[in-house]
């Protein structure tokens, strides 16, 4: 497989601006861990009025019906595309909701970015207003693209009421950022909070919470690819192709 080229993710805490890292990757086949691509700049610390969320907008191409997504979905490493997740607080009870995801296109043909939507599901705790923040993005490794938090598409949206699942944190594409590359994968990190921080959510009750899924930078740059360690696939966060189910199991 391909060595993965992906870069290092984002450490928070308030009130600090973005600090940007170089670009140290020559080649696929030497990129390190320490060598962050552009655009991978990882703010030491993050300012809570920094955001590129679109909080509900929908993507006009979501029409699929909950439960009735149709039978395509896989989650393993034969899948054509597939899901990484990092969740960035790990405690149980946190005033952010932070994780990072990375899409792999491993089909043999450029994937619409736009046809793409990622679904986290979880328990709401939090009544308006609230907060979703896009704080990275970036393609790799092919056709590099970087910093298009304002092309996100996040939705939140309320679902019948199942164990650990009352709502989804949707991610989505504009048009404009064109097509995933076969063999590349897509990297988005997302906070969903309090606009002062101020309440608490208890990820224990979150359908697509994993505790088990952080490590280290090295670790998560790995994936995609051989060396990418299992806890961090999700099959708790379903992935949707023109609003068909195709990666995970919903709640």
């Amino acid at each position: 497989m391909r060595p993965s080229c992906e870069p290092c993710s984002l450490r928070k805490a308030r009130g600090i601006a973005r600090l940007v890292l170089g670009f140290a990757c020559a080649t696929l086949a030497a990129c390190s861990a320490e060598d962050a691509q552009v655009g991978s700049g990882v703010p030491t610390d993050f300012d809570a009025g920094d955001t590129g969320s679109l909080l509900d907008r929908a993507a006009p191409r979501d029409t699929a019906v909950e439960g009735a997504e149709g039978g395509g979905a896989r989650c393993d490493s034969a899948a054509p595309l597939r899901l990484y997740y990092r969740n960035l607080t790990s405690s149980s009870l946190s005033t952010n909701l932070n994780y990072i995801i990375k899409v792999e296109n491993a089909t043999a043909a450029a994937v619409p970015l736009a046809a793409l939507e990622v679904r986290y599901y979880f328990t709401n705790e939090l009544s308006a207003p609230f907060t979703t923040d896009v704080f990275y993005t970036d393609t790799c490794c092919s056709d590099k693209i970087t910093d298009f938090n304002d092309r996100i598409v996040t939705t939140l949206r309320t679902i019948v009421a199942r164990p650990n699942a009352a709502a989804y944190l949707g991610i989505g594409f504009a048009a404009s950022l064109g097509a995933l590359a076969a063999g590349d994968a897509v990297q988005v990190e997302i906070g969903f909070h309090d606009p002062g921080y101020a309440r608490n959510l208890d990820q224990a009750n979150d359908y697509s919470y994993d505790a088990t899924a952080t490590g280290t930078q090295s670790q998560w740059n790995d994936c995609p690819g051989a060396q990418c360690e299992a806890r961090f696939t999700s099959c708790t966060i379903t992935v949707h192709r023109d609003g068909a189910l195709v990666w995970g199991t919903p709640p």
